[in-house]
């Protein structure tokens, strides 16, 4: 077992291999590679060491390759909860794309730089908002769901972005409908067809003219679709499957850069 004076080339190694596993995965790598036992708490507490050195104003400016950008800013927010050696908790995690999606439909985490909290929204905005300063000249697109604090938040610090609500998010509440419904295939690819012709409208009055349905799952999605109006704004993107398809990618529960012990 290692003790209290570990020397700085092991303490290196331990944090490298957390960063590419869970803590827990950390002792059993250590004894197979090096012949060396330590512990779980250990590895948490060398983590913690390093990161508590790190700058946080440096931390939160933007790679050469995003500051540099002048055309477009792909951002992407989401939130999730995680279960923890402390139980359930808040997190939050914010994706901005350092490449133009129409240009590089394949872009992928090195393309991006990401912010991760684990706690309020409140806490994660100003880390996020000095990532992607809200006065910088790029033009702004953000995909996000329907949460309400993330709508309320960028309307108040991004007024001039361009706002779309997940594409995939839309036609999943519109596929719970379809299901319900004698021809439900046919129905759902001509709301999908209507979202990305910029027609959430005719999608409105589709689904309040749903008379066979529940009062309540008509009255839930119609309200739901005219809530997050203004974001329905799918027919932007010249490719909207392809850029779109990229939300699916930011899940907290599933990022590597969320992955709290």
């Amino acid at each position: 077992m290692l003790g209290s004076r570990t020397s700085p080339y092991l303490q290196e190694k331990l944090a490298l291999l957390s960063t590419l596993t869970v803590f827990g995965q950390v002792p059993e790598l250590v004894e197979q590679l090096l012949g060396l036992r330590v512990n779980q708490s250990q590895v948490y507490r060398q983590c913690q060491r390093i990161a508590d050195g790190l700058d946080e104003q440096h931390l939160s400016t933007p790679s050469p390759a995003l500051a540099a950008q002048q055309a477009q800013a792909p951002g992407m927010v989401d939130g999730s909860m995680l279960f923890t050696d402390h139980g359930w908790q808040e997190t939050k995690l914010g994706r901005v794309f350092a490449a133009d999606l129409s240009a590089n439909k394949s872009a992928g985490p090195q393309a991006s730089e990401y912010v991760a909290h684990r706690g309020c929204y409140t806490g994660f905005t100003p880390h996020f908002e000095r990532l992607l300063p809200p006065d910088s000249p790029v033009r702004k697109v953000f995909i996000t769901d329907g949460a309400a604090w993330i709508g309320q938040w960028l309307s108040t610090s991004y007024p001039d972005a361009t706002h779309i609500l997940d594409y995939y998010h839309v036609v999943e509440k519109l596929a719970a409908v379809a299901r319900q419904l004698p021809q439900g295939d046919t129905w759902l690819a001509r709301q999908q067809q209507h979202l990305l012709c910029d027609e959430s409208e005719r999608v409105e009055a589709h689904v309040a003219g749903l008379r066979q349905l529940p009062a309540a799952d008509r009255q839930g999605l119609g309200s739901y679709l005219r809530a997050n109006h203004y974001r329905m704004r799918h027919g932007l993107l010249s490719r909207p499957t392809a850029c779109l398809s990229a939300a699916a990618r930011l899940r907290p529960r599933t990022a590597v850069c969320c992955k709290y012990a």
